[in-house]
């Protein structure tokens, strides 16, 4: 009798061993079948001009439609030229791409079905979209669902045309940031899809009319996100104006040595009057970028930091040393000259064996 049950049992199983591989075979094969109408609908579509110029499209399948709308969102996507973003979207507009897929997310109750839809829609980038985004924000059933309002946040980031709309993304923010928690580089994301959205001169505008009421780890995403886009001049100025109404925010100066060493911006000055700090995190920051703010005749006031008590200080200053191709007799004149006492500390004589054999 057991002996029949163990037959039977192993015929169930290689039945259903079967079956399996044929289904993975069988969605295996439907993937890449969707896959390659994709690509192939991503190679026509690709130049941004032939784009733009059809005012008119006909689907003859949903598949075709949805196909399209994700090609066109993601040529959105990658796109950096204003002009073409602009065209892109008014190309979406008159072929009325997002009141159809609008369409299909109001009519589905399945969750993973709307998320599809939404991402869509989000893709999109469309003025008429903010609506939604903060409904769904709002909204008692989807609030509380991670990627509901992941999805919306960034809505609102890649849909931003003008100040009133990033001031809006702040508040958004801050208020998950309390909430939620959302972890500082998640906000950044969302606030480097926003400033790549509008033109510089929005940023500008924004940062000009924006006094932050207390600097929290939205405001340092914020201002880590402009890493992501070149240099300007008047945001740069703002920031130091923030660093002087909040002298004694620890992450406020380090995220805005950060912006200035991505930008290559020699505000030396926040170097001059911080490379001493008594916090430790200041001067690991300082150590790391400070020889890249400085001019060269400067360099010596950082050679303290070849005798600092945090290994890290010691560290990131000698590597940066090796960055700018400093030889040891330079070092070594420099510290005669501005911290000869430094020659005197057991560290600081280890680390400049190190430098000397080229070993970090």
């Amino acid at each position: 009798m057991s002996y029949k049950l163990l037959q039977i049992v192993w015929i169930i199983t290689e039945t259903f061993l079967i079956l399996s591989l044929v289904l993975l075979a069988l969605f295996f094969i439907l993937k890449k079948m969707f896959d390659f109408q994709k690509s192939s609908f991503s190679k026509k579509t690709l130049p941004t001009e032939e784009i733009c110029k059809k005012g008119h499209i006909s689907f003859k399948k949903d598949q075709d439609f949805l196909i399209y709308a994700k090609s066109v969102g993601e040529i959105l996507a990658n796109t950096t030229d204003q002009k073409k973003r602009i065209s892109l979207k008014e190309h979406i507009h008159k072929i009325h791409l997002y009141p159809k897929i609008y369409t299909l997310y109001t009519d589905t109750n399945i969750k993973m079905l709307r998320l599809y839809f939404l991402s869509l829609l989000v893709s999109l980038s469309q003025e008429e979209s903010k609506e939604l985004y903060h409904n769904i924000l709002a909204d008692e059933k989807t609030k509380d669902i991670p990627q509901f309002y992941t999805l919306a946040v960034l809505g609102l980031a890649l849909s931003s045309n003008n100040k009133e709309d990033i001031t809006s993304l702040y508040h958004v923010l801050l208020h998950l940031e309390q909430k939620k928690k959302i972890s500082q580089k998640l906000s950044q994301f969302f606030f480097t899809q926003a400033f790549k959205s509008v033109d510089y001169s929005v940023c500008i505008s924004f940062f000009s009319n924006f006094s932050p009421d207390k600097i929290t780890s939205t405001t340092n995403a914020m201002i880590y996100a402009l890493c992501d886009i070149p240099s300007l001049e008047q945001i740069e100025d703002q920031l130091l104006q923030w660093h002087q109404n909040f002298p004694d925010n620890t992450m406020l100066l380090i995220s805005i040595l950060r912006v200035f060493h991505a930008h290559k911006s020699k505000h030396y000055e926040l170097i001059i009057n911080h490379h001493a700090d008594d916090n430790d995190l200041i001067r690991v920051v300082c150590s790391k970028v400070g020889i890249d703010f400085l001019p060269k005749e400067k360099l010596g006031i950082l050679t303290h930091y070849l005798c600092d008590e945090n290994i890290h200080v010691r560290k990131n200053f000698l590597v940066s040393l090796s960055r700018h191709s400093i030889t040891f007799k330079e070092i070594y004149q420099q510290i005669i000259q501005y911290n000869p006492q430094c020659l005197k500390n057991k560290q600081s004589c280890s680390s400049l064996e190190a430098y000397k054999k080229g070993v970090l």
